[in-house]
């Protein structure tokens, strides 16, 4: 591999992600959220809520834009970013509520009204309704929101008919570029071995086409690049050359690393190709899942399992966002754990990701055709050298409203395997999908969906395959589990879940079990839900006193009770005591708390003891600079000695660096997988010599006169998710230090799709002063014209006295100036940095 790289991305980000943290001097980013935080009020052990897609009818047209929506006790929630990105509005975040700018005035969102799942924010209809002044109701029929607005999002703007001929752009987007670079790099040991694993994650723009790159390194033997490509295209087609992980049309079919080419049109290319989410060549939603993300405590683990057995672990970003790539899916029962930071024993919660058939439809008349051509080999991968032919094929139509049929064949160098299936609303039943398979010498059969009326709701999944199916020693396996239930009222739900599985890890599993989810009042909550085997996972709390959380978790073989106190300044006490079957009991007392104003940390210590034995915790994480983030924990646990021999000891080191990278430097990013349609503006504000750019940290970024991100405590500021245009931006001028001001108040933009167009700010320092016009008496002297002159003898500035003698002249840069008043009076000035008060004029005191 080192003909093609002769520096490996993870190792050369390691060391510009150091060189980063010092070069940044005194500059701090936002403090860390506390391990604690957030989710240490969470219920929910059982399958997170069940996110679909519907359709968009505004003032009676139907639009191209899905809805993510979530029917909750017979009320619907809808996703806010989704809604306001169709109707072409822009959220100003306040500390209270989100504002939105329309043509009839601000539309303030509540934050108490808003719910988040799977780290999306979902509000309820009437609340959308009453805030924008329209009227919206869901058409479960159409499986629709009709939203009738007083005015119409979608009309040009008054003043672009005169825009016929676009302004030109201050700054053009570059034509090649690297515009977002992600690095992950951890260390895990114990006092048997160690090990090091680094992911860097590369994007960028080249002529027309997005680039992006992905590269892995164990810091051994094993180093490549897993997946390269070059994206691009315009209107009904998209395409891509490089290596890239297919899709398939369910969930029965593998997908498969395919080297080469892909192509994919449609004539709904807004739909199907511009999705809000995704990271496939088309939007993901119409796949299997590939990418599972979710949301944690900041610091803990997410751990993914596949019929019960654990197949991946990471670590829970310091943004409380986790993310699991490249995942492929055969029809195995996929969860994702949640822990607690250093809590290893009973999860948070138990998510069970579940297809929503919904997602698959396309809306009536829509057609997507999708192929490849390639290898299965990687030529940047000096392991995987010897590749055969493959390819694939995909048929996807919208026969009419509320059925899609859809078709595909691929080869990955075995055998050809072949699927054809349809989605279909159903009515009252919901919306299902039925998806029939061969590969190898077995068929199997996948049956999905979900409903709801009313109060009650059900689902099922139902997956079938013959002995052969995919391999020729392959068993036979079914997997058959339905749950319906009661939602009565938000925070009681209860329901019978069933399943019948024959052939997997799990071995022969058959039962009907009742589950309950229970939350009368804030402080009260209880979950009871059967796992994949039968046995419960039970979660609940208990908050007698308004700082004091009591708590009971049970999860296969482990039992944990918690005992939480929150103390002044920000600490939390927790008692615990872990119970776990075949090693025994522990207790630990922990106290977490934050760093200082200065140095923005999150740490905890934890004091263990178990069968006769002490142990320890010790953690902590912050954000070492805008973008840089890092995690420790060194964990001697009395019980691990039993199951590891020994000692207990890990460690653990994270580190990952998340920039937007401009030719001015590096700013706090997001890197997204997803290769949509958009691009960025990134940069950084430049007062020169001596000025402490932390007093910047929260000045608003303005697009076309809209809030859309702010400066970060290193002067710096990015902004994604753009389509390609022309934009205005500036600086809210008015949060800006007093003595300071734009050079350039607006900058015409152009942004083009996968690249971060440069922007830097030049900062004036604009002084003045003031003070009192007095005659000989001390008295004021009201309404004298006051001039001022610079060192040269130019008038640069005017005024006039109030009716109390005061006046103000501001704008002036720095250096010496002379003030005059009308009668004579005058005095002279250096003004330096800052502004300056009582300059007087004084008859009484000669100047």
């Amino acid at each position: 591999m080192s003909r093609f790289l002769p520096l490996a991305p993870t190792r050369l980000a390691a060391a510009l992600a150091l060189a980063g943290l010092l070069c940044a001097g005194q500059a701090v980013g936002a403090p860390a959220a506390s391990p604690f935080g957030g989710y240490a009020d969470a219920v929910g052990a059982g399958s997170a809520p069940q996110i679909q897609l519907a359709a968009l009818v505004v003032n009676g047209d139907e639009r191209h834009d899905a809805l993510a929506v979530v029917q909750r006790a017979g009320v619907t929630l809808v996703a806010l970013d989704y809604l306001v990105r169709a109707l072409r509005l822009v959220a100003e975040p306040r500390a209270d509520a989100l504002v939105f700018a329309t043509p009839l005035g601000e539309a303030r969102v509540p934050r108490a009204n808003t719910s988040e799942i799977q780290g999306f924010l979902f509000v309820d209809v009437a609340t959308l309704a009453q805030a924008f002044g329209a009227r919206m109701r869901f058409d479960r029929g159409e499986y629709a929101l009709r939203v009738d607005l007083g005015w119409d999002p979608f009309a040009a703007a008054p003043g672009d008919a005169a825009q016929a001929t676009p302004v030109p752009a201050d700054i053009r987007a570059p034509r090649a570029s690297l515009s977002r670079w992600r690095s992950e790099i951890a260390w895990r040991g114990d006092a048997h071995s160690s090990s090091w694993l680094g992911t860097t994650d590369l994007a960028g723009v080249v002529g027309p086409a997005s680039w992006y790159l992905r590269e892995i390194d164990d810091f051994e033997s094993d180093r490549r690049v897993d997946l390269w490509a070059l994206a691009g295209g315009q209107g009904h087609a998209r395409y891509l050359v490089g290596r890239e992980l297919s899709g398939s049309i369910g969930g029965l079919l593998p997908g498969f690393h395919l080297t080469g080419a892909q192509v994919a049109w449609s004539n709904r290319p807004r739909a199907l190709f511009d999705a809000a989410y995704g990271d496939g060549l088309v939007a993901s939603r119409l796949d299997a899942q590939r990418t599972l993300r979710g949301k944690g405590p900041p610091g803990g683990v997410a751990e993914l399992r596949r019929d019960g057995q654990v197949v991946a672990r990471t670590p829970i970003a310091l943004d409380g966002h986790y993310e699991f790539r490249d995942q492929t899916r055969t029809g195995e029962r996929i969860e994702v754990a949640v822990y607690e930071p250093g809590q290893a024993d009973v999860p948070l919660r138990v998510d069970e990701i579940r297809p929503v058939a919904s997602d698959r439809l396309l809306p009536e008349g829509a057609v997507l055709h999708h192929a490849g051509l390639g290898t299965s080999a990687n030529p940047l991968d000096r392991l995987d050298q010897g590749g055969e032919r493959a390819g694939f094929y995909q048929w996807r139509q919208g026969v009419r409203d509320g059925l899609t049929l859809m078709a595909a064949w691929q080869d990955s160098g075995a055998r050809p395997q072949g699927a054809a299936g349809a989605v279909a609303s159903l009515g009252a039943l919901g919306v299902w999908s039925a998806t029939l398979a061969h590969a190898g010498e077995g068929n199997a059969v996948e049956v999905y969906g979900d409903g709801a009326r009313g109060a009650l709701f059900w689902n099922g999944w139902f997956n079938h395959r013959e002995a052969g199916f995919l391999d020729d020693e392959a068993i036979a396996r079914a997997d058959y589990t339905a749950e319906a239930g009661w939602r009565p009222r938000a925070g009681l739900a209860a329901s019978l879940v069933a399943r019948h599985s024959r052939g997997g890890e799990a071995g022969e599993v058959d039962f009907i079990k009742p589950a309950l989810q229970w939350q009368p009042r804030a402080d009260l909550a209880l979950s009871l839900r059967p796992d994949y085997d039968g046995r419960y996972v039970t979660v609940a709390r208990w908050a007698p006193l308004r700082d004091t959380t009591l708590g009971y978790a049970n999860y296969r073989d482990q039992r944990q009770f918690t005992l939480d106190q929150r103390l002044p300044d920000r600490l939390l006490l927790r008692a615990q005591l872990v119970d776990e079957d075949g090693l025994g009991r522990r207790t630990g007392v922990y106290l977490n708390g934050p760093g200082s104003a200065r140095w923005p940390f999150s740490w905890t210590l934890g004091a263990l003891h178990g069968r006769g034995r002490a142990g320890y915790l010790l953690e902590g994480s912050g954000e070492l600079r805008p973008g840089l983030l890092l995690r420790a924990q060194v964990l001697d646990d009395p019980l691990q000695r039993e199951r590891f021999g020994g000692t207990g000891r890990i460690a653990m080191l994270s580190m990952v660096a998340d920039f937007a990278v401009t030719p001015s430097g590096l700013a706090r990013g997001g890197y997204r997988e997803r290769r949509g349609d958009d691009g960025g503006i990134s940069g950084r504000i430049v007062a020169g010599d001596g000025f402490d750019a932390r007093r910047l940290a929260g000045v608003g970024v303005l697009l076309d006169g809209r809030w859309r991100g702010e400066v970060d405590g290193s002067g710096r500021f990015a902004i994604g998710q753009l389509p390609d245009g022309i934009y205005s931006l500036s600086l809210d001028s008015g949060e800006l230090p007093l003595e300071y001001q734009p050079a350039d108040p607006v900058r015409r933009v152009e942004v083009r799709a996968g690249a971060a167009t440069r922007v830097d700010f030049g900062l004036a320092l604009r002084l003045g002063f003031a003070g009192r016009v007095l005659d000989a008496a001390g008295e004021p002297l009201a309404d004298r014209a006051l001039e001022v002159f610079d060192a040269e003898g130019r008038r640069v500035a005017t005024a006039r006295s109030d009716a109390w003698g005061y006046y103000r002249i501001d704008g002036l840069a720095a250096g010496p100036y002379r003030v005059r008043a009308e009668g004579g009076l005058a005095r002279d000035l250096r003004l330096e940095r800052e502004f300056a008060f009582g300059i007087d004029l004084d008859a009484r005191t000669p100047r």
